[in-house]
């Protein structure tokens, strides 16, 4: 048959997508031999042919496909005689032994007109969080099990450690960039992680990302912003609690030593990336000025801060309660001056 036949495998997996247009060749076509698919992740390939509308397109290996892939057919005209034939084959998430070789097959009334075939390797992966143990190393490590070594770079909220500024000098890379190491860790070291893997070396297109957790216990951080924590008028009252920590810690609020609940003029609002971590109170009473703190918890420890909380209208000024003013503290100077002169003037 003189039809000219086109023929394409594509290899889809979660975000990567690998194309490989093969050309437009007289019942030929090749495709590269390796490709990469993380275990444990969507496995999807797609094989399209271009024919006549009686060909077929089948996918195999070591013949049909296993049955927990799902496989899917489309023909559409493209032109007087000739259809393309999309068939797609899905798996929710690839194992070990899924690495194998894939046979796509173009066919006209069993007449075989082309076929190619197409390698998957697996990538096993292996990862080692930690806990941070305060001005202690802590190390992370992304292995990848593959036949060639990706280039791996490190993120912490999608800023290379090679550039983030709280991690300048302290910041160290063995076996590879596999593991990474943190010098004189602290509570803000925690958070998620990632190593990016590329392969593009050895096959365009393929790289892929893997997290890694580094749990930290809550702390209370130093808050250098122009923001203020604590914002009061004369009957309302905003608190903010600058806590961190990972996994992000639950913030409780108290006056004094009981939790406060929701209600129509106590409400919490998110701060600092907590869903809790803001106090809002409207139409304050005199009662609901006094001792506050806040409370951050998570499965490694707990953190709070508290807060004095003062009506402006009984203080002025917002002079602290528990502080005298300039002038009180002067007059106080000056009757013990007074008293000690005197004392002094009467022994003599």
């Amino acid at each position: 048959m003189e039809d000219t036949v086109l023929l394409l495998v594509t290899l889809v997996l979660g975000t990567i997508y690998v194309s490989h247009d093969v050309g437009v060749l007289a019942n030929k076509v090749n495709f590269e031999d390796i490709k990469f698919v993380m275990e444990r992740r969507p496995l999807k390939i797609r094989c399209i042919g271009v024919s006549e509308k009686d060909a077929t397109v089948e996918i195999m290996r070591s013949g049909p496909l296993p049955s927990d892939f799902k496989i899917e057919s489309a023909q559409e005209k493209i032109s007087d005689g000739k259809f393309r034939i999309t068939v797609t084959a899905t798996k929710e998430s690839a194992d070990l032994a899924d690495g194998d070789t894939y046979l796509c097959d173009l066919k006209v009334n069993s007449t075989r007109l082309d076929a190619t075939h197409l390698y998957l390797e697996i990538i096993q992966m292996y990862t080692r969080g930690a806990n941070v143990t305060e001005g202690h190393e802590t190390s992370l490590s992304c292995e990848p099990q593959a036949p060639m070594q990706p280039l791996i770079t490190w993120f912490k909220d999608g800023v290379s450690l090679d550039v983030a500024p709280n991690v300048q000098g302290r910041v160290q890379y063995t076996r590879d960039n596999m593991t990474v190491t943190l010098a004189d860790a602290k509570p803000s070291d925690g958070g998620l992680y990632s190593c990016r893997m590329d392969f593009t070396l050895y096959h365009p297109g393929q790289v892929f990302w893997e997290n890694v957790t580094l749990q930290a216990k809550p702390y209370i951080q130093k808050w250098d912003a122009d923001e203020s924590l604590i914002s009061v008028t004369n009957d309302s009252i905003v608190l903010k609690c600058p806590a961190g920590g990972y996994p992000p810690p639950q913030v409780f609020w108290l006056r004094g030593d009981d939790v406060l609940e929701s209600s129509p003029n106590v409400t919490m609002s998110p701060f600092n990336g907590l869903t809790t971590g803001q106090l809002n109170i409207t139409k304050a009473t005199e009662a609901e000025f006094g001792q506050y703190s806040c409370t951050a918890e998570n499965t490694l420890g707990k953190a709070a801060m508290p807060f004095d909380v003062s009506n402006p209208n009984k203080i002025g000024n917002g002079v602290h309660p528990t502080r005298k003013s300039p002038a009180a503290a002067m007059l106080e100077m000056f009757f013990c001056f007074s008293f000690l002169a005197m004392g002094s003037w009467l022994t003599t």
